[in-house]
């Protein structure tokens, strides 16, 4: 998918959920580099402390991409959950997993959810104070993050296991060059 153009379909799919413009997911990408960040379920402890991470990054740089998130539970469980960690964020309702499959997001496998460094970055969210909650989604779907600009895909990252987040610099950095010299 990195490199690839976003297909027709799946851009015109209107979309619901927490603060978005009115119409399709294309009507959520702005002119500037959108990052799609897939959460696996609501209660996910890695979510919870990749978001503080994100926002900490987005506060730091004024050009650091927008984001848009994804979530598997239904629009009123999304915006419950927006409203007490992420007040101001996007976010995509998708419980039937339509935008998951579209950028191929799977179900992780037993060493994915449970093994070794998924324990040793629990213990590390722990005690930076991020908590658990109630799965409201799939506890299984592998997350992922997407740096789409004009429709193009123009990074990509699929951790190894659940607990695995990107280098944000790096998305700064790839969303910086994507754009035009004399914006930002």
């Amino acid at each position: 998918m990195l490199g690839s153009t976003l297909p027709l379909d799946l851009l015109s799919t209107p979309v619901v959920g927490t603060h978005l413009r009115p119409g399709t997911f294309q009507d959520q990408l702005g002119e500037r580099p959108t990052l799609l960040v897939f959460l696996r379920h609501l209660g996910c402890i890695f979510c919870r402390e990749c978001m503080a991470e994100l926002r900490d990054a987005r506060a730091a740089d004024p050009r650091f991409p927008e984001i848009l998130y994804f979530h598997l539970a239904s629009i009123e469980q999304g915006d419950a959950f927006f409203a007490e960690i992420e007040p101001d964020a996007r976010a995509v309702a998708d419980p039937s997993h339509h935008f998951y499959k579209a950028f191929g997001l799977t179900k992780g496998k037993l060493g994915q959810v449970f093994g070794p460094a998924v324990l040793a970055c629990g213990i590390k969210a722990v005690r930076k104070g991020h908590g658990g909650g109630r799965p409201i989604g799939n506890p299984w779907m592998m997350p992922g993050f997407f740096l789409v600009k004009d429709a193009q895909v123009a990074w990509s990252f699929r951790p190894k296991h659940i607990a695995e987040h990107p280098d944000y610099s790096n998305i700064l950095k790839e969303s910086v060059a994507l754009e035009p010299a004399h914006s930002v």
